[in-house]
């Protein structure tokens, strides 16, 4: 636990590469989503679902890590129910140009739960 605390913590306090346009939780938010460990991704995703009011590039950074995900597809059920909250995250901006992302997912996987929660993003958006 402690290894993996310490991995989480240099990913959250890293400020390289931070963006002078986004908060602190903004570029915490992008690095956690350009990690490698698939538990602090969906913990962004998490947190950009219950907070809406996040800049437009930290969306395009969920964007490009469900893209990433689902050329690089991985049917365990951590895999699957991050790319579920990456769905639901890209939903929450409410922006249409994130369709293309989410039909992307849902038109190349054959997991049932990750295609439903694609499908119930592109209907938000819509």
């Amino acid at each position: 636990m402690i290894e993996q605390y310490a991995q989480r913590s240099k990913v959250l306090n890293t400020t390289d590469g931070w963006d002078d346009q986004l908060s602190a939780e903004e570029n915490r938010l992008v690095n956690m989503l350009s990690s490698d460990d698939v538990a602090l991704r969906r913990d962004a995703a998490k947190v950009i679902v219950r907070n809406a009011k996040t800049d437009e590039k930290v969306f395009v950074a969920v964007a490009s890590t469900l893209k990433k995900m689902s050329e690089e597809f991985r049917s365990d059920s951590l895999s699957v129910d991050v790319m579920a909250w990456l769905c639901k995250a890209l939903a929450a901006s409410g922006d249409s140009r994130y369709l293309e992302d989410l039909e992307f997912v849902r038109n190349n996987t054959q997991n049932v739960k990750l295609r439903t929660y694609a499908e119930k993003a592109i209907k938000s958006i819509k």
